[in-house]
């Protein structure tokens, strides 16, 4: 096998363990980091005791980790969405992270609570996106 033949093989192989990387290990760091913001930007108001009864929080909400999906594309570009459903269940045309991320007018909610922002940020600013990559690229043996 010549040089440049070894030397793709090799870089299709390390392409290949930073997306499998991507998809386990970062996304699930992700998602941790995720669920942090909610508590902190969304969850944390007090709100009337009709809201705070039927908040759903874990079981259905925004931090239920069920409705956090993630997927990679591209040139190795996670991509982490909260894709919890109103709590009627219907589409309102609007995704219910949407709302609650941009304040979305229309909506009866306190304003803009950017965890999704706050989420980005945190992942790169403190290095934990970084150690779970390099965590996961460890445990594929580079």
């Amino acid at each position: 096998m010549s040089f440049l033949a070894q030397y793709s093989a090799l870089l299709a192989r390390v392409e290949s363990a930073v997306d499998q990387a991507l998809e386990q290990e970062v996304a699930e760091a992700v998602k941790d980091i995720m669920e942090e913001q909610l508590g902190h930007v969304v969850y944390s108001y007090e709100a009337s005791a009709m809201a705070m009864a039927s908040r759903r929080v874990d079981s259905g909400g925004l931090g239920d980790r069920q409705y956090m999906a993630a997927r990679v594309e591209g040139e190795h570009e996670l991509v982490v969405e909260n894709v919890a459903p109103f709590q009627d269940g219907q589409s309102h045309g609007d995704a219910l992270s949407d709302v609650v991320e941009k304040g979305l007018d229309g909506y009866r909610q306190p304003g803009p609570r950017p965890f999704v922002a706050g989420t980005q940020e945190e992942a790169v600013s403190s290095g934990r996106a970084l150690n779970a990559l390099m965590s996961g690229l460890t445990k594929q043996g580079l």
